[in-house]
């Protein structure tokens, strides 16, 4: 198996210098060996724990805070809200939650949710 190592060294060799943002990309989302890539890295068993995983404050002062400013636009629907790296989806949960509790978007086809997640193994939660 190749290491992440090994395929940037061979990288650098065949192109030169590479960015800070190249480097990153290859060791924390390749395919076979990036840090993302192998399993569930949050929480009590992982390495690290995020805001949404410690308390659903985090993500309910997010739900007021885009409620908020969602009005100021003047409530336009249809409308998307996206997350990028949602993990386990902690946090778009706790958000969906205030949303159902102050009736935002009853209507299912005004809300449209989409959770971006690059890691296969986090996309399984």
């Amino acid at each position: 198996e190749v290491s992440v190592f090994s395929n940037i060294k061979s990288k650098i060799a065949m192109i030169g210098p590479i960015t800070i943002a190249d480097y990153m990309r290859e060791v924390l989302t390749n395919p076979k060996a990036g840090y993302y890539m192998k399993n569930d890295v949050f929480g009590v068993h992982g390495d690290f724990i995020t805001s949404p995983e410690i308390s659903q404050l985090f993500g309910e002062i997010l739900a007021v805070w885009t409620i908020c400013e969602w009005q100021k636009l003047g409530q336009p629907f249809p409308c998307q809200l996206i997350e990028l790296g949602p993990g386990r989806g902690t946090m778009m949960l706790d958000i969906l939650r205030v949303y159902e509790k102050l009736n935002i978007a009853g209507n299912t086809n005004s809300l449209s949710i989409h959770l971006v997640e690059i890691s296969r193994a986090m996309s399984h939660f």
